[in-house]
């Protein structure tokens, strides 16, 4: 289920649509998550943030990421 909330966001960025993509990936936070895909979630989000330097907006999707102890969501 996470896949497809990532893959219909993905479908919202390509288009502009940044309020609609966002909204998208926060519904899928609110889903149940037996492994990681929260985490993928928000270091998308985070990196999604990070690649247009909006540091402020990044940080609080990357450190909740990294509260799962996965390595390459510490790294985000």
């Amino acid at each position: 289920e996470a896949d497809t909330y990532r893959k219909l966001a993905a479908v919202h960025e390509k288009t502009g649509n940044e309020r609609k993509w966002l909204e998208t990936l926060e519904a899928s936070l609110g889903q149940d998550d037996p492994g990681l895909d929260h985490a993928r979630t928000r270091v998308a989000i985070a990196n999604h943030y990070m690649r247009a330097k909006d540091y402020r907006r990044a940080e609080p999707y990357a450190a909740a990421a990294a509260e799962s102890y996965a390595g390459w969501a510490l790294r985000c």
